[in-house]
């Protein structure tokens, strides 16, 4: 074929090619939104709407747009939902018939068009007269409503959710906002409750909140938080009165609380009041400030008011960052504790003996003592403190914290007192402080429960099992000698021999790095050791590295008499300078004893 009938035919499906995707493909699309432009009742812009008008047989609801908000003006003047008439605007929009009934009916009472249950009234600008949609009857087959738009005369068929949606209530398209402002607006809260001295909280500095009155405090900045959002979040109810002069049967003549937010110079304080809880309708009654309108809100708006300063104050009694913590002291009624921090999240104990601290053990200490929360505050003043039993508190805590940046160290005093009278806690002081505070017993027995002991790292050996190259298990009258090949271990005494089961040396290890002591007998031994059965130990297991340093060595002494119901322990040593300690005995099931159990196949 030459080359001009090529072009030629890739020229001649090029032209089929386009019409192609003309006619059919992007022609169907333009055909199919013709259909669907066809089957939409009215044709409007959403934006274009002024004025929404809801009319029943009883009832009108006309409402118009101003400046971008819905309002309300008959039955009544008021706000109305921007987001429902949002909402109303676009189905209209959107609402397209699914069948043409008539299009030149004889009657339409047969369709309840001639009264019908529901008129829509749409105010466009720009045009007059406004656009209207009628509902009437129900279809027979049901799901469906006829239809019919002002100025035409056909009748259509409609879904049966426009009625669902469009025959809103006065209730449904009536802003229900209580209070309108932004939580970040607020500059101060003033909360009311009965004739008690108004409760004040001032912002300090973006999400900080401190008590200005009754009392001078910090607040407690997410509780602050917590309560703007619940009045910013809560809507009406129920609409119970426009123009209420009695107030009593509501609570509100005098009123049980209320709340005034303050959001600066230049605009009026936002107030709520408070009335009468109204179970049989799990609500409260409010109004705001002046006004005469009465409305029913959720119960819980007057559940999680606050109803005292307390409530509202901060509660957290020592605040510092437990990375940034360098020494920690805690005079008990039987000893002094003092820890300094060597890492992140590492510890050694200085008093009453020099030991590695239990990590774990150490942060949850200082967590909970950083944690530690008020349950009340008793007095503002501490004038009578052996009262509280805090002129020689039984407990007290210093914790030093040292932030990276800072020059110096801040230090943090907590002491405990004694109980309150009526069994509800245990009283509490920052350093010389002036507050009195009460604090609950699992949070005291939580500080209380440790002791050195407790607070002491207590295993024996710290070793890795990849360190260990050599493995020397000795008993009085027999010796097995263990090396590492490679990835596996070998018998070296009392000869040499494969071990098929590495995984019982790789247990041995194990058992070795977590073996931790329950008691110890002596911080410095005895010199004699006789009769713990250390001077020829039951049996004495050394670990040597790759390199031939050692890595440390524990010998295992006699069993103790102890309780036929405990379990069995043995007197221990990690070396002949080191503490006495006891291990539970079940540890031995993990030490070979002849070269048998560990060269058998089996």
């Amino acid at each position: 074929m030459s080359s001009t009938k090529t072009l030629i035919w890739a020229g001649i499906l090029l032209v089929l090619g386009t019409f192609y995707y003309l006619y059919d493909i992007r022609g169907e699309r333009t055909r199919q939104e013709a259909v669907k432009q066809r089957e939409l009742l009215l044709q409007f812009a959403e934006d274009d709407v002024t004025g929404f008008t809801i009319q029943r047989e009883h009832e009108t609801i006309r409402a118009e747009k101003r400046d971008g908000h819905w309002y309300l003006t008959e039955p009544l003047q008021a706000r109305g939902d921007d987001q429902k008439y949002r909402e109303l605007t676009h189905y209209v929009a959107d609402l397209r018939h699914t069948r043409v009934v008539e299009e030149q009916p004889q009657s339409i009472e047969l369709y309840g068009l001639a009264t019908p249950r529901l008129e829509i009234q749409l105010t466009l600008q720009g045009q007059i007269p406004p656009s209207i949609l009628r509902l009437g009857a129900a279809n027979p087959t049901g799901g469906s409503y006829y239809a019919q738009v002002a100025g035409r005369p056909a009748v259509y068929l409609v879904s049966g959710m426009a009625q669902d949606v469009l025959d809103a209530s006065l209730h449904a398209v009536r802003d229900k906002t209580v209070l309108a402002f932004t939580p970040a607006e607020v500059q101060a809260i003033h909360i009311g409750r009965g004739t008690d001295p108004p409760v004040i909280l001032q912002r300090q500095a973006e999400d900080l909140w401190q008590l200005s009155a009754p009392v001078q405090a910090k607040a407690d900045a997410p509780h602050v938080r917590g309560l703007l959002q619940r009045l910013h979040d809560v809507k009406v109810q129920t609409f119970l009165a426009e123009d209420a002069t009695d107030l009593a049967p509501y609570g509100l003549h005098a009123p049980q609380g209320s709340v005034a937010l303050h959001l600066g110079e230049g605009h009026a304080p936002l107030t709520l009041h408070l009335g009468d809880v109204d179970t049989a309708q799990k609500g409260v009654y409010a109004k705001h400030a002046e006004a005469p309108r009465v409305f029913l809100l959720q119960q819980d708006v007057w559940e999680h008011m606050p109803k005292t300063a307390s409530a509202l104050r901060d509660k957290t009694l020592l605040r510092y960052e437990r990375d940034h913590v360098t020494r920690l002291e805690a005079h008990t009624p039987t000893e002094t504790i003092v820890v300094t921090s060597t890492g992140v999240r590492q510890y050694t104990l200085e008093q009453p003996v020099h030991a590695l601290g239990d990590a774990e053990a150490l942060s949850s200490w200082l967590w909970d003592i950083g944690d530690l929360k008020a349950k009340d505050f008793v007095a503002e003043t501490p004038d009578a403190l052996p009262l509280y039993g805090l002129e020689a508190p039984g407990w007290r805590f210093t914790v030093w914290e040292k932030a990276p940046t800072a020059s110096e160290a801040t230090a943090h005093h907590l002491s405990l007192g004694s109980e309150a009278p009526d069994g509800q806690g245990v009283y509490a002081r920052l350093g010389e402080g002036s507050v009195i505070y009460l604090v609950g017993h699992a949070e005291v027995e939580r500080l209380t429960r440790h002791t050195a002991f407790t607070l002491r790292n207590k295993k024996i050996l710290m070793v890795s099992a990849e360190q260990v190259h050599k493995i020397e298990v000795k008993y009085p009258t027999s010796q097995l000698t263990i090396t590492r090949a490679g990835k596996n271990w070998k018998l070296s005494e009392p000869q040499p021999q494969a071990i098929p089961h590495g995984w019982k040396i790789d247990h041995l290890l194990y058992e070795l790095s977590t073996l931790a002591y329950t008691q110890i007998i002596a911080d410095t031994p005895p010199a004699d050791v006789a009769p713990y059965g250390l001077d020829v130990p039951h049996v004495q297991i050394t670990l040597w590295q790759q390199n031939g340093a050692p890595i440390g060595s524990l010998m295992l002494g006699k069993h103790l008499d102890t309780d036929a119901a405990a379990p069995p322990t043995l007197y221990a040593q990690a070396g002949p300078q080191t503490p006495l300690y006891v291990v539970i005995a079940t540890f031995l099931k993990s030490v070979p004893t002849t070269a048998t159990e560990l060269t058998a196949g089996h």
